[in-house]
């Protein structure tokens, strides 16, 4: 879905964070995104414990910060998750990163979802979320209401993340919080998808 935003087929206009980006060559960009994809590929292959590893885990973020600085638009919550994730194992060994890392997602699930519990998302994107939810699931509604369900019903959406976040904690839960994660990921994907 944010093609077009990392290969600027022209569809965007480029947006660069500083003043010298706007001199940067599009060119740039896509030599950017090889190294992008060919550490990538370097870190799935190599062995998590090794230097060539965490030197393809460096040449991740950095390319991956240059692409956000070249283009504000790919400036996206999951680009700079990954680039916190390349750094931190990077630079701390392998038990400690791990630790590390529970603790940035269980805050990302935890502040997502204090945030939504306002008037604000109940009345506005959790109301269209949970529309688009009964009309994918259930069906559309009988000649075209949009009121659809009220009241606290789109509290549903952080109350499922904060138990997420919750279920992470502790290491009896975790595999069924991931697997909750999944599937609310991948509900996401088919509400906002194409």
């Amino acid at each position: 879905a944010t093609r077009p935003l990392w290969l600027n087929c022209g569809e965007f206009p480029q947006v660069p964070l500083f003043a010298w980006g706007c001199v940067v060559p599009r060119l740039v960009d896509l030599c950017l995104l090889v190294v992008l994809a060919g550490s990538t590929i370097a870190i799935v292959s190599t062995n998590s414990a090794s230097r060539s590893n965490r030197v393809c885990l460096w040449m991740f973020a950095i390319t991956l910060t240059g692409l956000l600085l070249l283009d504000q638009h790919r400036s996206q919550p999951w680009a700079y998750q990954f680039v916190l994730v390349a750094v931190v194992l990077a630079a701390t060994p392998h038990p400690l990163a791990i630790s590390l890392l529970r603790v940035l997602t269980i805050s990302i699930y935890l502040h997502s979802a204090l945030s939504k519990c306002d008037y604000s998302f109940c009345t506005g994107l959790g109301h269209r979320l949970l529309l688009e939810f009964s009309s994918q699931f259930c069906g559309p509604s009988p000649a075209g209401d949009q009121r659809g369900p009220t009241g606290a019903w789109p509290l549903l959406f952080p109350i499922g993340e904060l138990l997420v976040a919750v279920g992470l904690i502790w290491p009896v839960s975790r595999r069924c919080a991931m697997w909750c994660a999944a599937g609310m990921h991948l509900l996401l994907l088919i509400l906002l998808g194409p």
